[in-house]
């Protein structure tokens, strides 16, 4: 059942608590996916009136939440350009609640956000007492990859933090599935809880799942996860030198002149035994391959496929 009724166990709570004191989060809700946690958090927490600014490039699970929400100005800034989210903020009337939304890591431009410029931004926005601008920190693809696996951002203090939420999913460097959002407040995370119908709805993960789930977590953050992570960015610095790439991370985008030529070098690539998949339109403004290295490629496999 709904953890608002007979779906809630104590193993739940005990991973949300477990999770926290990994990443340094006071207060944690578990959900059965990454896209459960964005729509949950971003159709509940946007009240009436509210402005919802989103990075250009944000995932489609945060355009859906959004959508859902009873805020109804939703506005843009410019992929990752600090400036121009404070020429829009600038734009806003003074007063208004504004929630910013990034991702920490975009998973196909293998962009890192610069959410401590934004944070800076923000926090200069309401020490003017123009508006109140939280941000809320997508770590999908950053969580257990970055900063000792807690992600590109430390998750949410409460008080006067700039950031209202992170969402570290577990579908991506943890090999499994489920999500925690990660709150400031207990308040916060009590509104998410009581209003979001995806998460009231939704049939809570089997305690099985859960259990194991742990043990995936443990180990990203574990002596192995930092043995793992240690060659993973190994991996990339060899990428990076063979390529000159100025990516910083495992994801690494190769823009190509149009879909037909993307897929063509996909076809080649997969011939050649690389699994290396081709992004297009409309999933992505531009056309190119995306490469993703693991921990577990060898030098030889690198220089193969470049």
């Amino acid at each position: 059942g709904s953890r608002l009724l007979s779906g809630n166990a104590p193993l739940h709570e005990a991973f949300e608590s477990s999770f926290g004191r990994l990443v340094s989060s006071p207060h944690n809700l578990l959900f059965n996916s990454g896209y459960v946690a964005n729509l949950s958090v971003l159709s509940s927490l946007p009240q009436p009136g509210d402005v919802l600014l989103l990075d250009e490039q944000v995932h489609n699970s945060v355009w859906s939440g959004v959508k859902m929400c009873r805020a109804t100005d939703i506005r843009t800034f410019r992929h990752n350009d600090a400036e121009d989210f404070r020429r829009k903020l600038g734009e806003i009337p003074p007063g208004t609640h504004v929630m910013a939304v990034v991702e920490g890591y975009y998973s196909m431009s293998g962009e890192v956000a610069p959410v401590g410029d934004l944070v800076s931004v923000a926090n200069e926005v309401r020490s003017r007492a123009e508006s109140d601008v939280r941000l809320v920190v997508d770590e999908a693809h950053s969580s257990g990859v970055f900063n000792g696996g807690g992600g590109v951002w430390p998750p949410p203090r409460g008080g006067d933090d700039a950031v209202l939420a992170s969402v570290h999913a577990f579908g991506k460097a943890y090999g499994s599935f489920g999500a925690v959002a990660c709150f400031g407040c207990e308040e916060v995370k009590d509104c998410v809880v009581n209003f979001a119908k995806p998460f009231i709805y939704t049939t809570s993960l089997p305690p099985s799942h859960v259990e194991a789930l742990g043990g995936q977590v443990d180990g990203v953050f574990g002596k192995e996860g930092e043995r793992r992570r240690a060659r993973l960015f190994e991996n990339v610095r060899e990428y990076q030198a063979l390529t000159g790439s100025k990516l910083p991370g495992p994801i690494q985008f190769v823009p190509m002149r149009s879909a037909e030529e993307a897929l063509e070098c996909q076809g080649r690539m997969r011939e050649s035994g690389y699994d290396v998949k081709a992004v297009r339109p409309p999933t992505v403004e531009k056309s190119g391959l995306r490469v993703v290295l693991h921990s577990f490629n060898e030098l030889e496999d690198i220089k193969g496929l470049v």
